[in-house]
């Protein structure tokens, strides 16, 4: 009787406008990503600066690399620890009780790096990375919440792909507005702290349109007992349950993490390359990152929705794979300033419009009462590979320049032969 009036509610409230609903997700998911790209141009500016304060000074230029390292590690660690976690939550009470949390924590994690700055704290800055990785999760969670209102695959796959969309504009538009936000040349009043206050305020105004606007999606909260039991046993074996998951799906969730580990390779590393490797200016390299989010950006709102009319979600996955393994190809091994202008076309193009198809696929494959945890999952191997290549990159680039972006392409092509072999089993099943 509880189950179906919470049901019916759930129907009831879902009557407001799904435009609304939308954006308010696609909201929480652009801030996600927006703190963290905005955060990366003000702490390099605090790292380098000796009068800055965060740091104790006349400590050498290499520990602040390491600290710097640490600092963004914290974050994606974290998310990492956490993210399956919050997702089985969401799962258990509701996916709005669990994204306003996250949002607290974002202001708060946009906050304490504010303050610490003031006080010239540097655990208070570290406290706020970490808190931030935890608000992060709001995006696996706005993923499940967007899967509960859909009504089919393509229109679920065009939903994500727009959700990949807000995090390229936010990947464009956060470092360029840090920069902006924290140059006192431009207003007296910019510092360090500007870009953060101002983050608190657009997390804010999400806290108050998740509240009261968002209602909740998830139909298939568990309230046959207690909640408190079935979080307890939600947190005690969230991991355990990866090993239960399907062959399929834990082959599609490990390309999944080869390719973004390619990505994180090549995104973590691109700045470094071509600074010193082809002399590129700090405008070329503004540039350059400019292009690649508008090259995801096309790639998703213009050829992917023709892609999933054409083929399936798999062979869609297997297509996008090899047109970004061109590209890697041709920024790892040709080496001409040319090469690298190409080669960041095929390879954003593919890198964009594999994911929201693998996330269509992780969402078939997973029962209506799993959503918010293999959401969260696939985060958590996104935070892994993110999290391992910010130290791989500068190891394998003292070996060779070229490494790095070689390994980009070996990732992909591994990416891409399983994938492949997915296809086959897939096919064979079915057949059988």
């Amino acid at each position: 009787m509880f189950m179906t009036s919470s049901t019916n509610q759930t129907q009831i409230n879902l009557q407001r406008p799904k435009l609304l609903i939308l954006l308010t997700l696609y909201l929480a998911v652009f801030l996600n990503s927006f703190g963290y790209f905005i955060t990366i141009p003000v702490l390099v500016n605090l790292i380098a600066d000796p009068h800055a304060g965060i740091l104790p000074a006349g400590l050498r230029s290499s520990v602040g690399d390491y600290i710097f390292s640490i600092v963004l590690g914290a974050g994606s660690l974290s998310h990492i620890i956490c993210a399956p976690l919050f997702g089985r939550w969401s799962d258990l009470i509701g996916r709005k009780k669990v994204l306003i949390i996250c949002t607290v924590f974002m202001l708060a994690g946009f906050l304490l790096p504010a303050i610490s700055l003031i006080l010239s704290s540097l655990t208070l800055f570290l406290l706020g990375n970490v808190l931030n990785g935890i608000a992060s999760i709001n995006q696996p969670l706005a993923q499940a919440a967007i899967t509960d209102i859909s009504p089919n695959r393509k229109n679920k796959a065009l939903r994500f792909s727009m959700d990949t969309i807000v995090i390229c504009v936010a990947m464009v538009t956060g470092p360029v507005i840090g920069d902006v936000l924290s140059n006192k040349n431009l207003v007296s009043w910019f510092s360090n702290t500007t870009p953060f206050f101002a983050a608190a305020i657009l997390a804010s105004l999400a806290l108050i349109l998740i509240i009261t606007v968002l209602p909740e999606t998830n139909s298939h909260i568990k309230n046959k007992t207690s909640p408190n039991k079935n979080i307890i046993s939600a947190f005690s074996n969230t991991f355990l349950d990866t090993f239960k998951l399907s062959n399929s799906l834990k082959r599609c969730l490990l390309v999944f993490f080869l390719a973004q580990t390619s990505w994180a390779e090549f995104y973590q590393y691109f700045y470094i390359y071509l600074k010193n490797n082809f002399n590129f200016s700090q405008n070329n390299l503004a540039i350059y990152n400019a292009l690649l989010g508008v090259y995801l950006i096309f790639g998703l709102l213009i050829i992917y929705p023709i892609l999933i009319r054409l083929v399936s979600f798999r062979r869609s996955v297997t297509l996008s794979l090899f047109l970004a393994l061109i590209g890697a190809l041709s920024i790892g091994w040709i080496h001409t300033p040319l090469s690298l202008w190409l080669g960041a076309i095929p390879l954003s193009l593919g890198i964009g419009m594999y994911f929201p198809s693998l996330l269509t696929l992780f969402s078939d494959h997973s029962s209506s009462q799993d959503q918010g945890w293999i959401m969260a999952v696939s985060m958590a191997l996104l935070g892994i590979a993110w999290l391992i290549t910010g130290f791989t990159a500068i190891f394998l680039s003292h070996i060779t320049p070229h490494l790095p972006m070689q390994v980009m392409g070996s990732l992909l092509f591994l990416a891409m032969g399983l994938m492949i072999f997915e296809n086959f089993k897939s096919a064979n099943h079915h057949t059988g």
